[in-house]
C-alpha cells in the first residue's frame, strides 16, 4: 500500500479502499491459466446455498 492510499483512507475514513489494494496483489499475480482443479460446481452451490443459510438466521432472529 502506498503512503497516499493510507493518507486517503485516514482523511475521507475510507477503510474499504485499503481492501480493494489489497486484492490488487491477486490479481496481478495471475497468469492467464486455469488453475488444476475445476470448482465451478462447488461455487454455483455456495452463492444460493449461503443466502438460503442467511435468510434462515434472519427468520429465526426475528422469530426470537
Amino acid at each position: 500500500m502506498t503512503a497516499a492510499t493510507l493518507l486517503y483512507c485516514w482523511y475521507f475514513n475510507n477503510w474499504i479502499q485499503c481492501y480493494a489494494v489489497g486484492a490488487l496483489i491477486p490479481v496481478l499475480l495471475y497468469n492467464g491459466q486455469k488453475g488444476k482443479y475445476s470448482l465451478k460446481y462447488l461455487f454455483y452451490a455456495y452463492y444460493p446455498g449461503h443466502l438460503l443459510i442467511l435468510s434462515g438466521i434472519y427468520a429465526w432472529l426475528l422469530a426470537a
